[in-house]
């Protein structure tokens, strides 16, 4: 079972488009792994670490993830974009989440 825990650094005052938050996507990354990617805020493409502090426990396939949102993210759009297993919770306020259908 793999846990990604993630919390926005500050407060998030322009739409960011983050389809990258996603079980399919984060499966068997390590925080290292998932630093390097990107997000659209605004018109800029940052780096995760700029906008979110992330924690990664244990490691496994799409299935076996479990992203656990902590905190404001109602400025972020497209959670879950194409997901296919897995689960994301949200511990807060979000957005748009494009979920997958079961």
């Amino acid at each position: 079972m793999q846990t990604v825990t993630i919390k926005p650094k500050k407060d998030i005052r322009i739409s960011v488009e983050a389809e990258n938050i996603s079980p399919d996507k984060f499966a068997g990354l390590s925080e290292k792994d998932i630093r390097p990617l990107k997000h659209i805020l605004g018109t800029r493409r940052p780096r995760w670490v700029k906008l979110f502090s992330i924690k990664v426990e244990g490691s496994g396939a799409a299935a076996d993830t479990k992203i656990v949102m902590e905190g404001d993210f109602s400025r972020v759009k497209r959670i879950g974009e194409g997901m296919t297993a897995g689960l994301i919770m949200i511990k807060g306020n979000v957005d748009t989440c494009t979920l997958a259908r079961r």
